[in-house]
């Protein structure tokens, strides 16, 4: 993979207003910059959405209330060449 792949990282949510910011400032300090993060919602009752647009997300909602449908809906919006997932109370060390 070189360093102009494009990397779509795709991250499912819900209820995760403690921890999105966090695994957010993560995924973009890293040396290798996604092309896109898209952030799927599965309709959280507190703030995550409203705190992870303050990052260059892509938020998308589904309606599967399941990791699994998340993740298809989150590839299913992938622009990348490539798709990563993580989780909100994931913080990524990759250099």
């Amino acid at each position: 993979m070189s360093s102009q792949s494009k990397i779509s990282v795709i991250i499912p949510v819900r209820n995760e207003e403690e921890k999105i910011e966090q695994c957010l400032e993560a995924v973009f300090s890293q040396t290798l910059k996604p092309y896109e993060v898209i952030v799927v919602d599965g309709h959280s009752s507190d703030r995550t959405v409203e705190r992870a647009k303050n990052f260059p997300v892509k938020v998308v909602y589904e309606d599967y209330h399941t990791r699994a449908g998340a993740c298809q809906i989150g590839v299913e919006n992938a622009e990348g060449e490539f798709v990563a997932f993580t989780d909100a109370d994931c913080t990524i060390r990759w250099t």
